[in-house]
């Protein structure tokens, strides 16, 4: 039985459909609708708008939106502006981001960890409606503070929580210091989809370490694990799910690391593909070179009591519950199929 269980709205559905499938989810028991930032398909913010207004109950996260694109308090801004819609129900999934993307938009990162750190607590501070003042190594704030830090603009904004913005704010780590990072400061941490059970066992015990060194408990820290959920509905539904992974190992620099493959299939890979975007022909191509035992072991593939078996395998790794990822269209009844009350 899986008591608490998210659903991702990512390449799919189109986001016309997300107030109606926010609904059907919401009424079916799922705690949570995530909204992804994939590449430069969709921004994350609009679709949680989308979700928040449509819906009363579910929980609206993003998963995850990054810290180079959006300044801290124009971050802080959007998600109180979210909250505003949604009283206690957002959550903030905070990245951070990935190469060639983020080179190719002229963005320079460094010093990842100093980054995400500084602009954690500049966006806690804001949201506490503090008047801010932050020179940091990356991040920097000058005598700044929300507009709803004035009385006149109480009465118009979030008063539920004394005018402030009680937000969790969950990291999406890959590496080990990232993910000790998120022991430390955060309130979760959003476990990539790409990854196999044995990578949630070894996240979760760099996470404790991080907790441990904040004098925290590893139960404070929310653990969901994305999942990518195929169902086989019929000859169609590996290629697109083989589709999807490879993507990911031929673009992501984070997921090939941890992906079990050796440097050599990973380097054929990419190249094969061509980058981000792909060349033409070169997602076929890098398809070919993934084996199938690689993709099984970073999803839930088969029957739907095959789907739940693996998603269960998740779990006993460490994750917290699981947010289900899909390339299927028919969402409406994977939601179904996968509702709480569905489970054995």
């Amino acid at each position: 039985m899986v008591e608490r269980i998210g659903f991702t709205f990512s390449d799919r559905p189109h986001p016309r459909d997300y107030g109606r499938i926010s609904l059907l989810a919401e009424g079916l028991g799922y705690d949570s609708i995530w909204v992804t930032e994939p590449r430069l398909a969709r921004d994350a913010i609009t679709g949680m708008a989308v979700v928040a207004a449509a819906t009363t109950r579910i929980r609206v996260g993003a998963a995850v939106v990054n810290n180079w694109t959006r300044g801290a308090p124009l971050m802080a801004a959007t998600f109180a502006s979210l909250d505003d819609l949604a009283p206690g129900r957002v959550i903030l999934g905070l990245g951070g981001y990935w190469d060639p993307l983020a080179f190719k938009q002229g963005i320079v990162r460094s010093k990842h960890l100093t980054a995400m750190r500084e602009y954690v607590d500049v966006v806690r501070r804001l949201w506490n409606l503090e008047r801010v003042t932050f020179e940091g190594e990356i991040v920097k704030v000058r005598d700044l503070e929300m507009d709803q830090a004035h009385e006149a603009q109480l009465a118009y904004g979030n008063v539920y929580n004394e005018g402030r913005f009680d937000i969790p704010v969950y990291l999406g780590p890959t590496g080990d210091r990232m993910l000790e990072l998120t022991g430390e400061i955060a309130d979760g941490a959003v476990l990539n989809a790409a990854f196999s059970p044995a990578y949630v066992q070894h996240a979760v015990e760099r996470v404790a370490v991080g907790a441990e060194r904040a004098g925290r408990s590893l139960e404070s820290v929310d653990l969901p694990k994305l999942i990518y959920v195929a169902v086989d509905r019929g000859p169609e539904s590996w290629p697109a799910i083989k589709r999807k992974i490879t993507r990911y190992l031929g673009q992501q620099p984070h997921v090939q690391k941890f992906s079990g493959l050796d440097a050599e299939t990973i380097r054929d890979i990419a190249d094969a593909l061509g980058g981000w975007p792909p060349k033409p022909g070169g997602l076929e191509q890098a398809m070919e070179l993934v084996p199938d035992a690689t993709v099984r072991d970073l999803i839930a593939w088969g029957s739907v009591d095959e789907c739940k078996a693996r998603i269960a395998e998740f779990m006993a790794a460490g994750a917290s519950w699981p947010i289900l990822m899909t390339e299927q269209d028919d969402v409406e009844v994977l939601l179904e199929e996968f509702a709480p009350g569905n489970w054995k």
